[in-house]
């Protein structure tokens, strides 16, 4: 088996102490959503608008509980006024000083994945999978990007 690219959707910067987020689209992602920026800003009011209302009460936990430079992962859904349903994502995610930074795959992108490489062993998945469009996500992170492919790799291990 050769590699596998897995297609990322966006990718989120939430800021607690500004109570602010960002989401940066995928190519794949603007196309879907016929958005013309590949970057939208929401504010605190905005937030519950694309957000799930029990996914919105998630930023506020994982801001304030979540240990210092921890990864984590969790399942968010986003409503875009463009899709007739919420878009359900899995969440890789980083926590920084000021709140966290999250890289969001659909689920059923995930549990694809998961069943096309549920026979690897991790060293072996550690070579064959990569994010798609990863240059351009690369560009976005500013945190360690080994520690949100060491935990993908944990995800698709469960």
């Amino acid at each position: 088996m050769g590699h596998y690219q897995l297609p990322w959707l966006l990718y989120l910067k939430y800021d607690h102490h500004e109570q602010r987020m960002t989401i940066h689209l995928s190519d794949h992602m603007k196309n879907k959503v016929d958005a013309e920026d590949a970057i939208i800003n929401f504010q605190l009011d905005e937030i519950a608008e694309c957000i799930h209302k029990y996914d919105y009460r998630k930023l506020k936990f994982f801001s304030e509980e979540m240990p210092s430079d921890s990864t984590f992962d969790t399942l968010i859904r986003f409503k875009f006024n463009e899709l007739k349903q919420p878009i359900k994502t899995h969440a890789i995610c980083q926590k920084t000083s000021k709140g966290f930074e999250c890289i969001h795959v659909a689920e059923m992108d995930l549990l694809k994945t998961k069943n096309i490489l549920r026979f690897e062993k991790f060293d072996d998945l550690k070579k064959k999978i990569c994010w798609n469009e990863e240059d351009n996500l690369k560009m976005l992170i500013t945190k360690n990007m080994a520690k949100y492919r060491s935990h993908l790799y944990e995800v698709i291990q469960r």
